[in-house]
């Protein structure tokens, strides 16, 4: 599948005349003034819109892997009933407990909630999910990218645009669900209080149990002297799991910022730490990121495009050199600083033993 932005009408492929952003700012104030507010209830009306994003029927019968050694994590199984919003069941609620992501002039807007089953349906003690909205009217401004104007568009793209991403990504990895991405339960359109639709995806919580990687670099920042005996095996991980992802889908762009990795709290000081991937509006497959890599590729701010062969890129190497800098920029500067270069360039055939399938020319 390829999610082209030129297929979507409203994506700026020039700069938005003085009326267009009169318009953005007029709504952009007013879904703000209207923004939800926790205690909120939305209605929970389905079916999913992307059937192939939820888990497999078979859930959580997966077959084990070396690369990822844990038990799937449970689902909430009546969300996956027939009478369920995925399906269609109606009556459903969403009670919006606290925001993880409310922010003006972002692509998403992250809640945790509490789902309102309708009369006679049952629950459990489990009743929390996360809903990610990609509420349009609060999307950051059109502005032009400041490294290559020539080649990059207008850097705004429309909701739909995320979501076909996003679902894109579910259904790929549909068999990782439980483990090293979160559960899905179905995307859905959703009434805002300001009126508005938007595209939400309804994904597992997380939030009691796992603890974001910048969370965890900035808490270890905190006690001056980085823990190298726990960022190695994290760093392992990430990339197994990453491995694990590029044996399901080829698939570009999974893990870019250390916000976008989640960290198993009671599995965080074992050998092997159980990681889960979120965010995935701007992971692509992998012959369209080649082909857009090409595609922007300028020397000496000349217009001459080179073949892949010539410009030596792979997507995989690309892959992992945004993990070994996700990791790098959260140590650099710390008093861990001297041992993480020692123990990623001596270390070398180590670290070779622990990912054989690492890259040459990553650890830089």
């Amino acid at each position: 599948m390829k999610v082209d932005k030129k297929d979507y009408h409203k994506y700026y492929l020039e700069a938005p005349d003085n009326d267009q952003l009169k318009q953005y700012r007029k709504a952009l104030k007013r879904a703000w003034e209207q923004r939800l507010r926790t205690g909120a209830l939305l209605s929970w009306t389905g079916p999913n819109l992307h059937p192939s994003t939820l888990p497999p029927s078979t859930y959580p019968e997966i077959e084990p892997s070396d690369l990822y050694p844990h038990q799937p994590r449970p689902a909430l199984q009546p969300l996956l009933s027939p009478s369920s919003p995925a399906f269609g069941g109606v009556g459903w609620l969403l009670r919006l407990i606290e925001p993880i992501q409310e922010e003006k002039e972002s692509t998403a807007q992250v809640w945790k909630c509490e789902v309102v089953p309708p009369v006679g349906a049952l629950l459990g003690s489990e009743k929390t999910i996360i809903l990610k909205l990609r509420q349009e009217s609060l999307f950051p401004e059109p502005q032009q990218h400041d490294s290559v104007p020539e080649v990059d568009d207008w850097n705004w793209v429309p909701a739909e645009y995320y979501e076909a991403q996003e679902s894109f990504v579910y259904s790929s990895l549909r068999s990782l669900q439980g483990r090293v991405l979160p559960i899905c339960y179905g995307f859905f359109n959703f009434v805002l209080p300001s009126g508005e639709v938007s595209v939400g995806v309804v994904l597992e919580d997380l939030t009691t149990t796992s603890i974001p990687l910048i969370n965890l670099f900035q808490e270890e920042k905190k006690k001056k002297n980085l823990n190298s005996k726990l960022f190695a095996p994290l760093f392992y991980e990430v990339l197994r799991a990453q491995k694990l992802v590029h044996q399901t889908c080829e698939l570009f762009g999974i893990l870019r910022r250390a916000n976008n990795c989640l960290v198993a709290r009671e599995k965080l000081h074992l050998d092997r730490p159980a990681v889960v991937f979120i965010g995935f509006g701007q992971s692509n497959p992998a012959a369209w990121a080649t082909e857009s890599y090409v595609n922007s590729v300028e020397l000496d701010k000349g217009t001459i495009r080179y073949r892949v062969d010539d410009l030596g890129w792979d997507w995989r190497t690309g892959d992992q050199k945004a993990i070994w800098k996700v990791f790098w920029s959260a140590v650099e500067g710390s008093l861990l600083d001297g041992q993480w270069r020692t123990w990623s360039k001596k270390n070398k055939k180590e670290i070779l033993k622990q990912i054989p399938f690492l890259s040459d020319g990553v650890l830089e």
